[in-house]
């Protein structure tokens, strides 16, 4: 599994690559439901976009080689209250305001859907006029804006109301690091190993800071912090990120690096866990709780194959791994971090 699992209460709500979408129970990690996305597309869909909670419905989009969708389940049993098709599918995470639900597809399609039908308020081609097309990194919601930055190096701005187009920014450079709001800019990064800043009504840029190699994973906010992963090695032949692999925490005006924590290994959680003064990270076979305001390493915690996932709740820290299985572990801190509380469940 790649995204977060989603904890609400006494559920925790998982999406995986074999292309099922599961509610847990939180406490001994037994299935509640399941969704199978073999029943609408072939291969099933797979689960890349992070999970948007509302009050009764997740809402969720899965990518496939052929058609994929966009879902709004029930929590409580699973019914799949409606759904979208979208080719190629969706890959970024939902954002939703008030009545609408906000991403973009794999085809250059940025969406506004209405949250209680599922169907289109408005439809912009982000990609139309983008040198060979464009994939998307995750948008960001900015006041009557949503921003959507494409892997190619422009990012767009449209408006929230009918999907008009605001502005257009070309940086240059490819994209890689999913954006991050911080105040009244938001932030991406490229495979130029920069992380740029782009004022959101204008989307006019200032100040990129340099951490060489290439940016990955996401750009998370933190208080004080922009939280970025990087890989000094650039990549490697195969595509994949080579290391030194860093953890930076940069000044929120991109003015200076606070901290920096160095792993040979490649990042494994592409989106750092900020809980108060705490970040949690990890690579192959480990899990690292670093401090927030430092940098420095709190605890470390050994987890079997490579952590994906990660989300703390309660007493509990819930890890998906690449292998497949979800554990729940006691909270670092707060009692011994040995063996899995939960049952393991895999996806």
């Amino acid at each position: 599994m790649f995204i977060d699992p989603a904890v609400a209460g006494n559920v925790l709500y998982i999406g995986s690559c074999s292309g099922r979408l599961l509610a847990l129970d939180a406490v001994d990690g037994t299935v509640e439901w399941s969704y199978d996305t073999a029943a609408d597309s072939q291969p099933p869909g797979q689960f890349h976009g992070q999970f948007h909670l509302g009050a009764e419905t997740l809402l969720v989009g899965t990518d496939s080689r052929g058609q994929g969708y966009v879902y709004a389940v029930a929590r409580g049993d699973g019914e799949v209250r409606w759904k979208q098709g979208f080719a190629r599918g969706v890959t970024t995470d939902m954002r939703v305001r008030d009545d609408g639900v906000f991403f973009a597809s794999e085809v250059g399609d940025v969406v506004r859907l209405d949250a209680a039908t599922g169907e289109t308020v408005w439809h912009a081609d982000g990609a139309a006029g983008l040198e060979g097309g464009a994939r998307p990194l995750d948008p960001v919601l900015a006041e009557d804006q949503v921003i959507v930055p494409w892997r190619s190096g422009v990012v767009d701005a449209y408006a929230i109301d009918d999907g008009t187009r605001l502005w257009r920014r070309d940086l240059g450079v490819r994209l890689n690091a999913h954006p991050a709001l911080v105040g009244e800019t938001v932030m991406v990064g490229g495979l130029d190993g920069r992380v740029h800043r782009l004022g959101i009504r204008d989307g006019e840029t200032t100040g990129p800071i340099d951490l060489g190699g290439v940016l990955y994973g996401d750009l998370v906010a933190a208080p004080g912090c922009v939280l970025a992963l990087s890989a000094r090695g650039g990549l490697s032949p195969d595509g994949g990120a080579a290391g030194p692999h860093v953890l930076s925490c940069l000044a929120p005006s991109l003015e200076e690096v606070r901290w920096q924590h160095q792993e040979v290994s490649e990042w494994g959680t592409f989106r750092p866990l900020v809980e108060g003064d705490l970040v949690v990270v990890g690579v192959e076979d480990r899990l690292l709780g670093l401090g927030l305001a430092e940098g420095e390493v709190r605890w470390e915690l050994e987890v079997p194959g490579l952590p994906r996932g990660l989300a703390l709740s309660g007493d509990r820290l819930y890890v998906g791994t690449q292998p497949g299985p979800v554990l729940a572990y006691p909270r670092p801190g707060m009692a011994p971090p040995e063996a899995p509380e939960a049952p393991d469940s895999s996806p």
